[in-house]
């Protein structure tokens, strides 16, 4: 009868069957009948590979789920709160009891793909569209006490936990910190980008804290992760300045190689008029070569200038340009510099 009466919308047997159900203390009975007889056979046509394979994602799926509401969900809503004088039926919640579970055991067996970690850029759009999904379930609950119940439900949890933030967030580290050690082997070179910065090394730190918190990479969830990275990433560079101011780090310099006398040949005595080789052909051409060693004051100060652009670092002039909250860290180490630079003379 309880079928019948979802098959036809007569809210009159409906009502008459859940208040049975309830009678008899059978609710969880009438919610399994309803997940087995209509969640199932509706979320298998849409939650699976193929669906979201052929649809490019996971966002239409999850469009598909939420519909469900309006389809098979609203006329035991009309009877379990109706809208008239008539009494409500009380104790069930179909939506936290009989559709939520269904959707994430589904979701576990027939479409794994939308929670690999393996590719972070398609991983971010997968959680992006889970989260919102979820919050748009939760808005189809019909009381605040029913959203409370979802939450606590073992299902919820499994949800939440699907995800892999750790594995998602190593990648994203791996990237950015490889990015920036890399610029430290070669700290010296000349900045090519359209930035304020001399060195590359400058850019690159600057670059790394902005992908950090960037649309496409930055997680709310991981927001706790993101931001040591980012002091990291700071007291990585402020450890390499205070190196540097401290005599500790080498520059690289180019020094001028003299030339170096070369054995005269019988060639160079015929050309010479007075038997004597000239001193062009018994030397060799000068050339350059690159050395490293530790600056004094006058390069010291002019180095600390290229890493950090030194108009950049005096707290009058610096106006961070990041709306973030490490702003004040960045800051706070620019401005640091100066008394570096000053300690050092």
């Amino acid at each position: 009868m309880f079928t019948e009466g979802l098959t036809t919308s007569n809210d009159e047997m409906l009502t008459r069957c859940l208040r049975t159900y309830v009678t008899i203390d059978k609710i969880a009975d009438a919610e399994s009948l309803f997940r087995r007889v209509e969640v199932k056979p509706y979320m298998e046509e849409y939650i699976n590979e193929s669906y979201i394979r052929q649809k490019g994602g996971s966002f239409a799926m999850y469009s598909k789920i939420l519909e469900f509401q309006k389809l098979k969900c609203d006329p035991l809503l009309a009877v379990i709160k109706p809208k008239s004088g008539q009494e409500p039926v009380k104790g069930y919640d179909f939506m936290v009891n009989a559709v939520w579970p269904e959707v994430v055991d589904l979701l576990e067996t027939k479409a794994m793909s939308i929670f690999a970690a393996g590719n972070p850029e398609n991983f971010y759009k997968e959680y992006t569209d889970g989260m919102e999904f979820l919050s748009s379930f939760e808005l189809q609950c019909a009381t605040i006490q029913s959203v409370k119940r979802l939450r606590v439900h073992p299902s919820y949890g499994k949800f939440i936990n699907k995800w892999s933030l750790p594995v998602y967030f190593q990648i994203r580290l791996q990237d950015i910190a490889g990015t920036m050690e890399k610029c430290f082997l070669t700290p010296w070179t000349a900045n090519t980008e359209n930035s304020v910065y001399s060195l590359s090394l400058s850019h690159t730190v600057q670059s790394c804290i902005e992908k950090c918190w960037r649309k496409g990479v930055f997680l709310p969830s991981l927001a706790h992760r993101f931001w040591k990275l980012t002091l990291q990433i700071l007291a990585r560079y402020r450890t390499w300045l205070s190196a540097l101011c401290n005599g500790e780090v080498e520059i690289e310099c180019v020094v001028d190689k003299p030339a170096l006398p070369r054995p005269s040949s019988r060639v160079d005595m015929l050309k010479s008029t007075d038997g004597r080789a000239s001193p062009q052909s018994r030397s060799e051409s000068p050339s350059s070569v690159t050395e490293f060693r530790k600056p004094n004051s006058d390069e010291l100060v002019q180095v600390v200038g290229m890493a950090t652009n030194s108009s950049l670092v005096s707290p009058v002039f610096y106006r961070p340009p990041f709306s973030l909250p490490y702003q004040l860290v960045i800051h706070k180490m620019l401005s640091s510099v100066q008394y570096l630079r000053k300690a050092s003379l």
